[in-house]
């Protein structure tokens, strides 16, 4: 058996050798080329021209005067974003079981999803927005910046024109990560708190409680795959 899986081996990787040094440019080798050799790697993960074919079928089929070319080239971009989606799921750990296989459009979307959800999850990919959120709360903790002044110049949220007012807040009618504000003295200002877009700071100014707040939205999957692409260029293979 050993035996068997060995020459298994010594023939594919001998068939990806006379391939890529007799790389031929028209004919039935070609196609098998596609098949043997990838058609570029992307952070590590090898992307294959078959499912650059799969992307480039898509895009003719909804524009029958696309050249062939053009489909290839968006189906090599389609691939490259899926490699990358896939990346993102692979270093948060984020289970994931795709069920579109067969449509890759409909695969991407599924993937996309699943990733921006993992993003969001991330403390790793999140980590630069709680820093500085740590930072605006120390300004205010030990330097006196006054809570309302920083949510109306720094919060993302649609409270910062209210100068981060957020109402009376009650157990039952707040999310889980508010709950630290129930055991906040007045004009205490909580922790960094993890919300479900956003990190938050968050103080009351009563005891009934009324809550003011400021929030720095998580980035988003778009936002993370073009870092990705900027810090991880793709190594495409010309075939």
């Amino acid at each position: 058996m050993r035996t068997l899986v060995r020459l298994l081996m010594a023939g594919y990787l001998g068939l990806n050798f006379i391939v890529f040094v007799f790389h031929p440019l028209s004919g039935p080798f070609l196609s098998l080329s596609h098949f043997v050799l990838p058609a570029g790697v992307v952070g590590g993960r090898l992307i294959w021209y078959p499912r650059v074919a799969a992307f480039a079928q898509v895009a003719r089929n909804e524009d029958v005067s696309m050249k062939k070319g053009e489909a290839i080239e968006l189906g090599l971009q389609e691939t490259v974003y899926e490699a990358r989606v896939r990346n993102i799921l692979k270093q948060t750990k984020a289970p994931f079981d795709q069920r579109n296989r067969e449509d890759p459009v409909a695969g991407v979307v599924e993937l996309s999803k699943a990733a921006n959800a993992a993003v969001f999850s991330s403390i790793e990919l999140q980590s630069d927005v709680k820093l500085r959120l740590d930072g605006l709360r120390s300004r205010i903790v030990n330097d006196g910046l006054p809570f309302t002044d920083a949510a109306m110049r720094y919060s993302e949220d649609s409270s910062a024109r209210l100068n981060g007012d957020l109402g009376n807040v009650t157990v039952s009618g707040s999310p889980a990560w508010m709950s630290p504000i129930f055991s906040l003295s007045v004009k205490d200002v909580s922790e960094t708190l993890n919300g479900s877009d956003a990190y938050w700071l968050l103080t009351k100014v009563s005891d009934i409680p009324r809550v003011y707040g400021i929030a720095l939205k998580k980035k988003e999957l778009p936002e993370i795959i073009t870092k990705s692409a900027k810090n991880n260029r793709p190594w495409i293979f010309v075939w």
